[in-house]
C-alpha cells in the first residue's frame, strides 16, 4: 500500500500513468484506491529527500521505519538526495576503503576545489588551466553535488565542459569557488557517450528512427536488478523530456 509524494516530480503526468499502471497490477494508493488511508501505506515514494521531511506523517512514519513496519522507496537519509558520495571511491582521504572493481563501475569523479583538482589521468590542474584547455580535452561534466532542489534535479546543475565558451566556463567555475566558501560543493566527471540510432513510435503512430545518446538506469529491489529504463535523446544530456525516447530492459 504506497503513498506516492508526486509534489516533486518534474513530470507529474508520467508519475500518475506509473501509478495507474501498477495499480493493474495490485498495488494500492493512498488517494487512488478506495478505502486507503495515509495510515495504512507501507511504503513510501517521492522525489526528493525534501519531500520525505516534510511529509505530514513524517515523524510517525519515521518511527514505523525503525521498527522495520515500513518501507521508503529513497531511503530517509540526505546522502541518497546528492552526488558528493561519487567521489568517494577515488578521493584521496577515501579510495583506500574501495577496491579497483568499485572504482571501474563508476566514472571517475573528484571534488572541485578552488586551488584545483584532479583528472582522470591523476595529473592535477588549477580551473584557470582547465578553462584555457581546447574543448576536445574537457570532456567532463561539471555537477552541482549538495542537496538544493534549485540545482540537484533533472539537468539543472549540470554543464558540459566541452560545449562550454572560455567566458561561460570562467563564469560557472567563479560560481563553485563563491559556493565552496559556503560549503556548498560541486564535482567534475569523465563524460562517457554513446550514440546510436533508436527506433521510437511518435504520437502520430509512425516510426522514427533518430540518433541519441542513451542513458540506461538500473532498478534494484531486495533481490537484485529489477529492471534498466532506457533513456534516449538527441542531445548530450539525456534526461526527461518532451523529445526522450523511453523503452525498458
Amino acid at each position: 500500500m504506497v503513498h506516492h509524494l508526486i509534489d516533486n516530480a518534474s513530470i507529474p503526468a508520467g508519475i500518475r500513468f506509473f501509478i495507474q499502471a501498477t495499480r493493474k497490477r495490485g498495488l494500492k494508493y493512498f488517494g487512488y484506491s478506495k478505502g486507503i488511508t495515509p495510515y495504512d501505506c507501507n511504503f513510501i515514494r517521492a522525489h526528493a529527500f525534501h519531500g520525505l521531511f516534510s511529509d505530514n506523517f513524517f515523524k510517525t512514519r519515521l518511527d514505523a521505519y525503525f521498527k522495520g513496519e515500513l518501507s521508503y522507496d529513497l531511503p530517509p537519509n540526505i546522502l541518497f538526495d546528492e552526488k558528493i558520495p561519487l567521489i568517494f571511491p577515488f578521493w584521496e582521504k577515501t579510495r583506500r576503503f574501495y577496491s579497483r572493481e568499485i572504482r571501474e563501475m563508476f566514472p571517475f569523479t573528484e571534488l572541485i576545489r578552488p586551488d584545483g583538482f584532479r583528472l582522470e589521468d591523476d595529473s592535477r590542474i588549477t580551473p584557470e588551466k582547465f578553462i584555457d584547455l581546447p574543448r576536445k580535452n574537457r570532456d567532463y561534466y561539471i555537477k552541482y553535488a549538495g542537496s538544493d532542489l534549485a540545482l540537484n534535479w533533472g539537468s539543472k546543475g549540470v554543464f558540459y565542459a566541452a560545449s562550454l565558451s572560455k567566458t561561460k566556463a570562467k563564469e560557472i567555475f567563479d560560481l563553485i569557488e563563491k559556493d565552496y566558501a559556503r560549503k556548498k560543493y560541486w564535482i567534475i566527471q569523465k563524460g562517457y557517450a554513446r550514440s546510436e540510432e533508436a527506433t521510437a513510435l511518435t504520437r502520430e503512430n509512425e516510426l522514427s528512427a533518430v540518433q541519441c545518446s542513451s542513458k540506461y538506469s538500473g532498478f534494484y529491489g531486495p533481490n537484485g536488478l529489477m529492471g534498466i529504463l532506457v533513456m534516449q535523446r538527441p542531445f548530450y544530456k539525456v534526461h526527461g523530456s518532451k523529445n526522450t525516447i523511453v523503452s525498458i530492459v
